[in-house]
């Protein structure tokens, strides 16, 4: 799915669906929602909500995983498992089926897809090139350089939106 080049190629609904499954995810990776951080294109929406133009949208959630809290492989193969249960699915363009990626799908009972990316911050490498989790498990990140800045600089605030699994609304 390409990115659009103007505002007009995003929507409320599939913003909506992005929150919708940032709160989720949230709710489903239980202790280790405290090792990742929102970034990208869902961010206005929280710090700019009066903006004016309002924020265009965003057709995906990225985070950036703290990979120093996730020390270890079964914390690894337990994020993964969290983001399974959850419905996401590994996305990778070479490989059929998929194997692993830092880029996650998920289908929505209201027939959306979203995406879902990790993102990592490691000073040991150089930029832009996915960084394998140690393990043996499906998941990855993309190494994105300084983005760990959002663990010494963020702002936390609650959201409240219907669960992409029909249970209820919740608040995280």
């Amino acid at each position: 799915m390409a990115k659009p080049q103007t505002r007009r190629g995003y929507g409320p609904v599939q913003t909506v669906v992005c929150e919708r499954a940032l709160v989720t995810l949230l709710r489903g990776l239980g202790p280790w929602k405290e090792s990742v951080y929102l970034v990208g294109g869902l961010t206005p929406r929280y710090l700019a909500p009066d903006a004016e133009p309002p924020h265009a949208g965003t057709l995906d959630v990225d985070v950036v995983v703290d990979i120093q809290l996730l020390a270890g492989i079964e914390a690894y193969r337990s994020l993964e498992r969290n983001i399974r249960s959850l419905g996401f699915r590994p996305v990778n363009r070479d490989e059929k089926p998929a194997r692993s990626s830092w880029r996650w799908k998920c289908r929505t009972d209201d027939g959306e897809t979203i995406m879902l990316e990790l993102l990592t911050d490691d000073p040991e490498k150089t930029g832009g090139r996915v960084q394998v989790i140690p393990g043996e498990g499906a998941i990855k990140v993309l190494n994105i350089p300084h983005s760990s800045i959002v663990f010494d600089h963020y702002q936390v605030r609650e959201v409240t939106a219907e669960l992409l699994d029909g249970n209820g609304i919740a608040t995280e």
